[in-house]
């Protein structure tokens, strides 16, 4: 098919893919009634690239869509295909692994103030935490902002039974081939986009998926390519409107006092009108800044927390519990 018969068939059913999402993904009719999610990044990706200068309007904001094949655990994916392949005759799972090349999403978390997303994605507690309005984000994505499907969890499973045990409702069955096809391909798209590792559960993450994929009737746009740890990430710039951005989270190793007043002049400079907050966690005691050894944050001893997985003692992923005696 081209361009326009894939958007005409788009249209066709676009009203009937919130529904179908929600029955294969249930927590997604839970997750509509949540009010925020947040984005953790650095300071320097705020000023940066996140708010836009001279922005066309409905464009101020600036995330990156990455590329699902360079996300942070590149078997996640993989994971998906693999329950896709054993379920599909090979010439539909190839077609599903072609569509799947040209997907890029955008994370957040529902976590709001979390230690281990500070420590990881946040600066170390240096960074900022943007919250975003969950009810206008879906009135533009709908079900293509979607919660993560954890493997190997009740919820994993109950996901993989209803996307190969669903019964599309009455209105299914007077759709074109092509109509249902493409119903069944976005369905199976989410869910390859969506499913994620459980060793990140702490992330509690929620993505807008498809982004950058014309079978989502979502622009194709050129991707640029960014450097992290050496190695080349390929992502596309999303643009969403101000009105969307509900605060900004200054974090909790930062100097409020300072910060909030030169955070707000920023956001003013740009009409902004998000509000600007501190995070609630105490700042260790002495220097102002979370301890460090050899570049690493030592936030289990810092605020002396135990009982959940914190990062700690020298590298990203490596987390420890009570009794954690790093340092």
């Amino acid at each position: 098919m081209d361009t326009a018969e894939i958007l005409a068939n788009y249209k066709s059913i676009e009203k009937y893919i919130f529904g179908w999402a929600s029955s294969v993904f249930t927590e997604f009719n839970e997750f509509q009634k949540t009010k925020s999610v947040y984005y953790y990044t650095d300071m320097n990706a705020l000023v940066n690239g996140i708010i836009v200068p001279n922005p066309e309007a409905n464009k101020e904001i600036c995330l990156w869509a990455t590329k699902w094949s360079h996300l942070n655990d590149k078997e996640e994916n993989q994971a998906a295909l693999n329950v896709l392949q054993e379920a599909l005759n090979d010439d539909v799972f190839n077609s599903f692994v072609i569509l799947s090349d040209d997907n890029h999403s955008v994370s957040f978390s529902k976590e709001q103030d979390s230690l281990p997303m500070w420590s990881m994605y946040g600066s170390h507690g240096g960074g900022v935490m943007l919250e975003f309005d969950v009810q206008k984000l879906l009135k533009i994505y709908g079900a293509r902002l979607m919660p993560c499907v954890y493997l190997n969890t009740d919820y994993y499973n109950s996901v993989c039974a209803n996307l190969f045990e669903f019964h599309f409702d009455d209105t299914f069955e007077h759709l074109s081939q092509h109509q249902k096809v493409l119903a069944v391909s976005i369905l199976t798209q989410m869910f390859i986009g969506v499913t994620k590792n459980p060793a990140f559960h702490y992330e509690n993450e929620v993505r807008i998926v498809g982004i950058g994929n014309k079978y989502f009737y979502d622009t194709v746009r050129q991707e640029e390519f960014r450097v992290k740890n050496g190695v080349l990430i390929p992502y596309i710039k999303e643009f969403l409107p101000k009105t969307c951005l509900k605060a900004v989270w200054l974090g909790p190793s930062m100097d409020k006092v300072l910060s909030q007043k030169t955070l707000r002049a920023f956001l003013d400079s740009h009409q902004i009108g998000a509000e600007v907050k501190c995070s609630s966690i105490p700042r260790p005691r002495g220097t102002g800044k979370a301890p460090q050894s050899q570049g690493a944050h030592h936030w289990c001893r810092w605020l002396g927390l135990s009982g959940s997985p914190l990062p700690c003692c020298g590298r990203r992923g490596t987390y420890r519990y009570r009794g954690c005696r790093c340092g």
